[in-house]
């Protein structure tokens, strides 16, 4: 199979380069048709009470706060902070269409929450993610009585300068190879029936 795969790619050495071409134009296009995501990114700590020096205290604190975070979490994602945050940037959007815009991971056993915001403008994105931290923060105990979170670090632009969509190498990878298997699909089918062709003149001789 693999060398009758060579030998039709030799034969129609001009079908297979241009169909492969076309499938890369079409990545080529995609990527600059598709409008570039960037996501920024702030992180939020769940504090330990300074003031106990109880070792077992402070280990019931530590897992009390790891089970807090998951209503942090989804406490972030609130229409309660959308609305908070929609005042603070003065957005246009819904607070349920900024909503849409963020996501909020944290790790199984740690004490960090890492707010995410994806726009096509970078600014933006940072801005989303950075109100969305500190809204929070500042209004955590309205939530939460015991709550006891700070800001570790907030979103800046030279770290969400870069696109996250569209993944260009990618988009272009996958063209490639969609454009190298229907160009040989294409160039076996050629083949195949030119094949038949000769078969069938062969078979029905022309009489002189």
């Amino acid at each position: 199979m693999g060398n009758q795969l060579v030998k039709a790619i030799r034969r129609h050495f001009i079908i297979f380069p241009i169909i492969v071409l076309c499938f890369v134009a079409i990545g080529v296009g995609l990527n600059m048709v598709l409008q570039p995501e960037y996501q920024a990114k702030a992180t939020i700590i769940a504090n330990l009470d300074k003031s106990s020096n109880d070792v077992s205290n402070k280990y019931n604190e530590l897992l009390a706060n790891q089970m807090l975070t998951k209503t942090y979490e989804e406490a972030i994602q609130s229409l309660f902070i959308a609305n908070i945050v929609k005042l603070k940037l003065s957005s246009t959007l819904t607070p349920v269409n900024l909503l849409k815009k963020v996501q909020v991971k944290t790790d199984p056993g740690a004490l960090i929450l890492s707010v995410y915001a994806n726009d096509n403008d970078a600014n933006q994105a940072v801005a989303i993610a950075n109100a969305f931290a500190e809204s929070f923060v500042n209004n955590s105990t309205l939530i939460l009585n015991q709550a006891n979170v700070s800001i570790l670090d907030l979103a800046v632009y030279e770290n969400s300068s870069i696109p996250v969509k569209p993944k260009k190498l990618f988009n272009l990878a996958i063209c490639l190879f969609i454009g190298l298997i229907c160009g040989s699909s294409v160039s076996l089918y050629l083949d195949k029936k030119n094949l038949r062709k000769v078969k069938k003149k062969n078979y029905y001789p022309i009489s002189a």
